[in-house]
């Protein structure tokens, strides 16, 4: 009986083991691959300044930003979705965040569909991410045409939280009256990560 006993601990012991190492076998062959495999070395280009001009309109006043956004390597990065990656950061040399074009400060207002009540507003177009003007793309995605000046509203809350939402033209222009005339971004390099 004891025997028994035994060889049925063992078979179910087996049989637990088999099915965690059937769903963690990848996960381990992923990570324990990606961390024993050859750390991508340093790319050619590391630093580079990419000019940019911005015309856009308030309530018909026209505005043009001409600045640069620089991109400097940043380090290597890893994570399970894809492995080794490239970090790149982007300043820009008029020393502002972002590029900013209307703000409310102070406005305590109760937003409609969730009854939070907003502080702060902010309206402010990307410029694109460093990863792309610092040629960290596959060229045949063509990427480039993904550098656009979207708009994005940021409203903060009392409660803390913070959401961001692309605006349409269409709303930019009603709600707001900003309309972009005119996006001049650089193109990205050619750079080489061997």
């Amino acid at each position: 009986m004891k025997k028994i006993l035994i060889v049925c601990v063992c078979v179910a012991v087996g049989l637990i083991l088999i099915v965690i190492l059937f769903f963690a076998y990848p996960w381990i062959q992923i990570t324990t691959g990606s961390l024993i495999g050859r750390t991508p070395s340093k790319p050619e280009i590391i630093y580079f300044e990419f000019p940019f001009k911005l015309v856009y309109k308030v309530y018909g006043e026209q505005i043009i930003v001409e600045d640069t956004l620089i991109c400097e390597y940043n380090g290597i990065g890893w994570g399970f979705d894809q492995g080794y990656y490239y970090k790149w950061k982007g300043n820009l040399a008029s020393g502002n965040e972002r590029v900013t074009v209307y703000v409310e400060n102070n406005i305590n207002i109760v937003e409609n569909d969730s009854n939070k009540i907003i502080t702060y507003r902010e309206i402010y177009f990307t410029i694109g991410n460093p990863k792309i003007y610092m040629g960290d793309y596959d060229p045949e995605m063509n990427l480039y045409k993904s550098i656009t000046a979207n708009a994005i509203l940021l409203t903060k809350y009392k409660e803390g939280k913070n959401k961001e939402i692309t605006v349409s033209p269409n709303d930019l222009l009603e709600k707001y009256g900003i309309e972009l005339i005119s996006w001049e971004p650089s193109e990205p390099i050619l750079n080489n990560f061997r």
